[in-house]
């Protein structure tokens, strides 16, 4: 309640849309999980090569999944096509899938 206060007070327009929506007293909610490691760099290549020959991942790319999604899809086509890494060595190890 206090929070609609305070919109009607700071939004009024956008208050007067909501408040219809809001009269039941129903209201949704949601949340959504980002898939991160214990070192937030994301995890790419093969985590366990010997075990499972073929399997690559992408993942733990967290909050910055929109911005690193590009490079590291680089980066692992370019492994998987045995062409030049677009990353430095170094770089290219700290995201290496079976790192942890």
């Amino acid at each position: 309640v206090e929070n609609l206060t305070r919109l009607q007070g700071l939004l009024p327009d956008v208050a007067a849309h909501l408040m219809p929506q809001l009269a039941d007293g129903t209201v949704n909610a949601w949340a959504s999980v980002r898939c991160t490691t214990p070192d937030r760099l994301p995890r790419v290549g093969s985590p366990l090569p010997d075990a499972l020959p073929g399997l690559h991942l992408l993942t733990g790319l967290g909050a910055r999944g929109l911005s690193l999604s590009v490079l590291c899809g680089e980066w692992l086509a370019a492994r998987l096509c045995h062409e030049p890494s677009p990353l430095e060595p170094e770089l290219s190890a700290r995201l290496e899938a079976d790192r942890l």
